[in-house]
């Protein structure tokens, strides 16, 4: 979770507890996801209001935090594949990248993600990933009612060849 004082915290959802894992100085963290077997955690931060993007992994301990790649464009709606072998997420487009950093690829600019912070869902064979975009001119949340679903879609993206695939043809 994001933290008020700008760190990224893991929490206990039981006790409530959390853990610090990450403060980078005077930056802003814009968005996380933990491994699928909870060991690690990629985060994305920029120190000002605009780009450059830094994305980081980190044990889930804190330690051993270390830089993977840096992106002209704020980073948001992170997701782990479940092989743990690739990360989804919004920058320039829908993007994903093995878990080391390299292999970035762009799956295109299909479309702003959903207002509402809905990560990508990777399917169970870590090959598909869906999506949830909104209309062009909806790419930023606009007050809580139908508007913000006007245009809305969710797609479906194989990642091997990058073909996209609506869900709802209607809209």
């Amino acid at each position: 979770m994001r933290h008020d004082d700008g760190s990224l915290r893991l929490a206990d959802p039981i006790s409530g507890e959390n853990q610090r894992i990450a403060a980078p100085a005077f930056a802003r963290v814009d968005g996380a996801a933990a491994s699928p077997d909870g060991k690690q955690v990629i985060y994305a931060f920029r120190e000002t209001n605009f780009p450059p993007v830094e994305m980081w992994i980190v044990n889930a301990d804190g330690r051993d935090a270390r830089m993977l790649l840096e992106i002209p464009a704020v980073v948001t709606h992170m997701a782990w594949s479940p092989d743990g072998k690739k990360i989804a997420f919004h920058g320039e487009g829908w993007t994903v990248m093995d878990a080391d950093g390299s292999n970035l690829r762009h799956l295109g600019n299909l479309g702003l993600p959903q207002c509402l912070d809905v990560p990508p869902s990777w399917s169970p064979d870590s090959r598909w990933l869906a999506v949830v975009i909104t209309g062009p001119a909806e790419g930023f949340c606009t007050p809580w009612d139908e508007s913000v679903f006007k245009d809305a879609n969710v797609l479906l993206i194989d990642i091997e060849n990058g073909k996209v695939q609506p869900i709802l043809p209607d809209g």
